[in-house]
């Protein structure tokens, strides 16, 4: 059976017992419409109003500050010249 769309197109199906959910879509649990249907499906359910791609950007923005602070940039950037 369909599990989710797409733009029209089958992405993720679910076996008929529903045991069993498959896609072939890497990087689905990031979006965030497809994961809160997934968990309530799975009977779990996630954080109300996450946004991953907003998360993934905080993670990212606090990874560069700790390189900065930690690491010479300028120097690595010359040395890779």
């Amino acid at each position: 059976r369909t599990f989710l769309e797409r733009d029209g197109e089958v992405v993720a199906v679910v076996s008929s017992d529903g045991q069993i959910v498959g896609s072939y879509l890497h990087g689905m649990l990031g979006d965030d419409v497809f994961r809160a249907r997934y968990l309530r499906f799975s009977g779990l359910s996630g954080t109300p109003g996450l946004a991953f791609a907003e998360q993934v950007e905080i993670a990212l923005d606090a990874l560069a500050m700790a390189l900065e602070r930690h690491l010479d940039i300028d120097a690595l950037l010359e040395a890779a010249r």
